[in-house]
């Protein structure tokens, strides 16, 4: 096996090009990483994040990762456009989901009557003729 042996001096033109972070999203469930440049998750070094790629639109996939930082060399890769949606201190409260309530799994919906849903008995603002 051969290795081609590189100039770092003549692959970065200064020590800050050359020791430039970059930062992973290393998923809480399947461990699988998203790699990005972007200087804005410096912010969330140690914490889990919810995000969401936007390539996903409109179908949305909300994800939680841990973020770390590393030094990505001589790295290209696609850079995700990613929003986050929310911040937790570790991977077990973001991807907690709060049990549904027995109303709600009577009703078989969510929503509030009257509070998120029109209320039924009241007349319509708008006609349906």
């Amino acid at each position: 096996m051969t290795y081609r042996s590189i100039d770092i001096l003549n692959t970065y033109t200064d020590c800050a090009e050359c020791n430039k972070p970059c930062y992973k999203l290393i998923d809480c469930d399947t461990y699988q990483t998203v790699s990005t440049n972007n200087p804005a998750f410096n912010s969330y070094l140690g914490s889990v994040i919810k995000w969401v790629d936007e390539a996903d639109a409109p179908n949305y996939i909300e994800r939680c990762a841990v973020v770390e930082k590393y030094y990505c060399r001589l790295e290209s890769y696609p850079q995700p456009v990613i929003t986050v949606v929310d911040c937790y201190k570790d991977c077990a409260r973001c991807l907690y989901v709060p049990p549904r309530t027995e109303e709600e799994i009577k009703a078989g919906r969510i929503v509030k009557p009257g509070y998120d849903v029109p209320d039924c008995n009241r007349p319509s603002s708008t006609s349906c003729d």
